[in-house]
Protein backbone atom coordinates (compact mmCIF):
# COMPACT_ATOMS: atom_id res chain seq x y z
CA UNK A 1 0.00 0.00 0.00
CA UNK A 2 2.88 2.05 0.91
CA UNK A 3 4.72 2.07 -2.63
CA UNK A 4 1.41 2.97 -4.11
CA UNK A 5 1.24 6.24 -2.39
CA UNK A 6 4.76 7.22 -2.83
CA UNK A 7 4.26 6.15 -6.95
CA UNK A 8 0.78 8.09 -6.71
CA UNK A 9 2.25 10.63 -5.10
CA UNK A 10 5.54 10.89 -6.91
CA UNK A 11 3.43 11.22 -10.58
CA UNK A 12 1.01 14.48 -8.80
CA UNK A 13 4.36 15.90 -7.50
CA UNK A 14 6.22 15.40 -11.20
CA UNK A 15 2.95 16.59 -12.88
CA UNK A 16 2.97 19.90 -10.65
CA UNK A 17 6.23 20.45 -11.70
CA UNK A 18 5.60 20.07 -15.23
CA UNK A 19 2.66 22.55 -15.06
CA UNK A 20 4.88 25.30 -13.14
CA UNK A 21 7.47 24.79 -15.87
CA UNK A 22 4.90 25.62 -18.29
CA UNK A 23 3.39 28.32 -17.28
CA UNK A 24 6.84 29.83 -16.55
CA UNK A 25 7.65 29.13 -20.30
CA UNK A 26 4.65 30.76 -21.66
CA UNK A 27 4.57 33.48 -19.35
CA UNK A 28 7.94 33.98 -20.51
CA UNK A 29 6.77 34.03 -23.81
CA UNK A 30 4.21 36.35 -23.29
CA UNK A 31 6.83 38.61 -22.35
CA UNK A 32 8.86 37.83 -24.94
CA UNK A 33 6.36 39.18 -28.09
CA UNK A 34 5.81 42.26 -25.67
CA UNK A 35 9.25 43.34 -26.03
CA UNK A 36 9.26 42.60 -29.68
CA UNK A 37 6.23 44.26 -29.87
CA UNK A 38 7.63 47.33 -28.05
CA UNK A 39 10.93 46.76 -30.48
CA UNK A 40 8.54 47.58 -33.69
CA UNK A 41 6.95 50.57 -32.42
CA UNK A 42 10.82 51.98 -31.90
CA UNK A 43 11.17 51.39 -35.07
CA UNK A 44 7.83 53.22 -36.41
CA UNK A 45 9.04 55.82 -34.38
CA UNK A 46 12.33 55.81 -35.82
CA UNK A 47 10.84 56.12 -39.25
CA UNK A 48 8.67 58.73 -38.25
CA UNK A 49 11.58 60.84 -36.97
CA UNK A 50 13.87 59.78 -40.17
CA UNK A 51 10.04 61.37 -42.26
CA UNK A 52 10.69 64.50 -39.90
CA UNK A 53 14.18 65.44 -40.53
CA UNK A 54 13.96 64.70 -44.18
CA UNK A 55 10.77 66.75 -44.78
CA UNK A 56 13.02 69.74 -42.64
CA UNK A 57 15.74 69.02 -44.96
CA UNK A 58 13.50 69.66 -48.25
CA UNK A 59 12.01 72.62 -46.77
CA UNK A 60 15.84 73.86 -46.14
CA UNK A 61 16.66 73.09 -49.80
CA UNK A 62 13.37 75.36 -50.51
CA UNK A 63 11.21 72.28 -52.01
CA UNK A 64 7.54 72.43 -51.89
CA UNK A 65 5.87 69.05 -50.96
CA UNK A 66 1.96 68.39 -51.04
CA UNK A 67 -0.01 68.84 -48.65
CA UNK A 68 -0.81 65.06 -47.74
CA UNK A 69 2.73 64.87 -47.05
CA UNK A 70 2.67 67.20 -44.73
CA UNK A 71 -0.60 65.91 -43.18
CA UNK A 72 0.66 62.96 -42.72
CA UNK A 73 3.87 63.87 -40.82
CA UNK A 74 1.95 66.23 -38.69
CA UNK A 75 -0.63 63.24 -37.82
CA UNK A 76 -1.41 62.25 -33.87
CA UNK A 77 -1.73 58.83 -34.90
CA UNK A 78 1.97 58.20 -34.20
CA UNK A 79 1.93 59.24 -30.77
CA UNK A 80 0.05 56.36 -29.33
CA UNK A 81 1.50 53.33 -31.21
CA UNK A 82 1.37 51.29 -27.75
CA UNK A 83 -2.18 50.87 -27.93
CA UNK A 84 -2.97 50.26 -31.38
CA UNK A 85 -4.23 46.49 -32.87
CA UNK A 86 -2.64 44.61 -35.53
CA UNK A 87 -4.97 46.56 -38.17
CA UNK A 88 -4.20 50.47 -37.08
CA UNK A 89 -0.32 49.05 -37.20
CA UNK A 90 -0.56 47.94 -40.75
CA UNK A 91 -2.50 51.36 -42.10
CA UNK A 92 0.12 53.37 -40.69
CA UNK A 93 2.69 51.29 -41.95
CA UNK A 94 1.05 51.44 -44.87
CA UNK A 95 0.59 55.57 -44.76
CA UNK A 96 4.57 55.83 -43.88
CA UNK A 97 5.17 54.09 -46.74
CA UNK A 98 3.43 55.92 -49.44
CA UNK A 99 4.48 58.91 -47.89
CA UNK A 100 7.94 57.69 -47.78
CA UNK A 101 7.71 57.07 -51.62
CA UNK A 102 6.05 60.16 -51.93
CA UNK A 103 9.05 61.86 -50.57
CA UNK A 104 11.66 60.20 -52.41
CA UNK A 105 10.22 61.11 -55.56
CA UNK A 106 9.86 64.57 -54.87
CA UNK A 107 13.64 65.03 -54.11
CA UNK A 108 15.00 62.88 -56.50
CA UNK A 109 12.25 65.03 -59.22
CA UNK A 110 14.15 67.90 -57.72
CA UNK A 111 18.05 66.65 -58.47
CA UNK A 112 18.71 65.66 -55.39
CA UNK A 113 20.09 61.62 -55.96
CA UNK A 114 23.45 63.13 -55.67
CA UNK A 115 23.01 64.86 -52.56
CA UNK A 116 24.70 63.52 -49.83
CA UNK A 117 22.34 64.17 -46.64
CA UNK A 118 19.62 63.02 -48.92
CA UNK A 119 21.52 59.73 -49.49
CA UNK A 120 21.79 58.91 -45.72
CA UNK A 121 18.53 59.76 -45.15
CA UNK A 122 17.40 57.76 -47.52
CA UNK A 123 19.90 54.64 -46.65
CA UNK A 124 18.70 55.23 -42.66
CA UNK A 125 14.82 54.58 -43.98
CA UNK A 126 15.72 51.88 -46.04
CA UNK A 127 17.72 50.45 -43.17
CA UNK A 128 15.05 50.87 -40.67
CA UNK A 129 12.43 48.96 -43.45
CA UNK A 130 14.45 46.12 -43.87
CA UNK A 131 15.12 45.86 -40.29
CA UNK A 132 11.78 45.97 -39.47
CA UNK A 133 10.95 43.12 -42.42
CA UNK A 134 13.43 40.55 -39.93
CA UNK A 135 11.79 42.20 -36.70
CA UNK A 136 7.99 41.12 -38.00
CA UNK A 137 9.19 38.14 -39.43
CA UNK A 138 10.63 36.93 -35.87
CA UNK A 139 7.40 37.99 -34.48
CA UNK A 140 5.23 36.05 -36.37
CA UNK A 141 7.58 33.18 -35.90
CA UNK A 142 7.11 33.50 -32.52
CA UNK A 143 3.52 34.17 -32.64
CA UNK A 144 2.86 31.06 -34.08
CA UNK A 145 5.11 28.67 -31.51
CA UNK A 146 3.19 30.52 -28.69
CA UNK A 147 -0.65 30.17 -30.10
CA UNK A 148 0.60 26.33 -31.18
CA UNK A 149 1.57 25.61 -27.15
CA UNK A 150 -0.92 27.56 -26.16
CA UNK A 151 -3.79 25.45 -28.05
CA UNK A 152 -2.06 22.25 -27.09
CA UNK A 153 -4.15 19.75 -25.13
CA UNK A 154 -1.78 19.59 -22.44
CA UNK A 155 -1.58 23.11 -21.81
CA UNK A 156 -5.53 24.29 -22.10
CA UNK A 157 -5.79 24.24 -18.40
CA UNK A 158 -2.83 26.75 -18.08
CA UNK A 159 -4.55 29.17 -20.52
CA UNK A 160 -7.66 28.85 -18.96
CA UNK A 161 -5.89 29.54 -15.54
CA UNK A 162 -3.99 32.35 -16.78
CA UNK A 163 -6.97 33.75 -19.13
CA UNK A 164 -4.12 33.25 -21.96
CA UNK A 165 -5.68 34.61 -25.60
CA UNK A 166 -4.44 33.81 -29.28
CA UNK A 167 -2.14 36.74 -30.08
CA UNK A 168 -2.44 38.01 -33.96
CA UNK A 169 0.33 37.87 -36.21
CA UNK A 170 1.36 41.03 -37.84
Amino acid sequence: MIPVIIVISSIIGLWILVLLVCVHEILRANCKLKRKKHGLNVLFAQKYDLLVSLAQYLEEKEIKMSIEIEEALNSSKYHNLKTMDTCERLSIKALLGETVNKMFDIAESNGMINDNRYITLKNSLNDIDESYRKNVLLYNNDIGAYNYWVNAILFRPIKLLLRLKLKERL
